[in-house]
């Protein structure tokens, strides 16, 4: 397939045709791509969110393993999860790019097909961005904006003494599939003329990597079941250390149990492969995307009852303390720790 550079069409050209990619649908934006500033109507009688990502080649994506259309629903993922974690619906989408000159307009569209494809799925429209060149690797940089009412917010410092800690998935899953990936082009790289993939088998955790898939449901059915988190957290960095967030804003402790962590078989194979411990990868893994919150304990009973929750501990009132109770009833402290990117 012929390549067609960028320079080719320009950065006005290049706008003209990204509209093209992600056609505007919204009867709320009086104007969106081609002006020095989009104009939306706010949502009547709630509060703004907006929340703003970086990713940057070579430390948050991979494109060795990572396809641009993958690329593109998971830039538009992981900044929609910061306004689901908030409790809110996203709305806009802005999108910054930094191109280098490896990246066609044939691999550009494919990211605007990714793009596009979430923006379908979670109901948000693309109103502006910018473009510019990079010397060296991608970059991207995205502002979603949405809203809630007022009484249906959460943030990170809601959490009190006694509230069940409540996770949605499987946390540890995307870091399976990274490590599944990082082995394949080890792989790769040491013999590229004889590499043969096995990846089929390991889809189960590499697509929760290359593009997660968001909870929406969940939030729909608390909702519903008139159930308010006290607090709420995208996984990002890692269960214990966006736990820590909870409890160092919400000035509390926290007692995870091992054996309530949802740890699948899958995973612990995996884990095991690599001589290292499932519930690490769990705790440290990160890029889940899954929903961490704190819920009063009175809907113990209720939240039991739904299949892609699970309670896997208590808030204490030891502020800052994290501790793991693991199978035969001992406590030892868990590291602070998630991802650093400065470390």
């Amino acid at each position: 397939m012929s390549k067609t550079p960028v320079s080719s069409l320009g950065e006005f050209g290049l706008i003209e045709q990204i509209k093209t990619w992600v056609p505007l649908q919204d009867s709320d934006v009086l104007k969106a791509i081609g002006d020095d500033a989009a104009v939306f109507h706010p949502a009547a009688g709630a509060e703004q969110l907006i929340s703003t990502d970086c990713l940057v080649e070579g430390i948050h994506f991979d494109l060795t393993f990572q396809s641009m259309k993958h690329l593109g629903y998971k830039t538009v993922a992981v900044n929609v999860s910061d306004i689901l974690a908030m409790n809110g619906t996203p709305q806009y989408l802005t999108l910054a790019l930094a191109l280098p000159q490896k990246i066609s307009v044939e691999l550009l569209q494919e990211f605007y097909e990714g793009v596009h494809l979430a923006c379908r799925e979670y109901h948000v429209v693309v109103i502006g961005g910018d473009l510019s060149a990079s010397s060296a690797n991608l970059f991207i940089s995205v502002t979603v904006t949405g809203y809630a009412e007022k009484n249906d917010l959460v943030y990170r410092s809601g959490a009190k003494p006694g509230d069940l800690i409540v996770v949605t998935g499987n946390p540890g899953r995307s870091y399976a599939g990274l490590r599944v990936l990082l082995r394949e082009k080890e792989f790769y790289l040491s013999d590229p003329d004889n590499f043969a993939p096995t990846l089929d088998r390991h889809s189960w955790c590499i697509e929760r990597h290359i593009a997660p898939r968001l909870r929406t449901g969940v939030l729909t059915w608390l909702k519903q079941a008139g159930i308010r988190p006290t607090a709420m957290i995208d996984l990002s960095d890692g269960l214990a250390g966006d736990l820590f967030h909870i409890c160092h804003q919400s000035g509390t402790g926290a007692v995870l149990e091992e054996l309530s962590i949802p740890v699948t078989r899958e995973i612990r194979e995996l884990a095991d492969q690599f001589d290292e411990e499932a519930v690490r990868w769990a705790l440290f893994g990160g890029e889940d995307y899954e929903l961490l919150m704190t819920v009063s304990p009175e809907h113990r009973t209720v939240i039991e009852e739904y299949e892609e929750l699970s309670i896997i501990g208590a808030i204490t009132s030891e502020p800052d303390s994290l501790l793991l109770e693991e199978a035969e009833g001992t406590r030892t402290e868990i590291e602070k720790q998630g991802w650093n990117h400065f470390t």
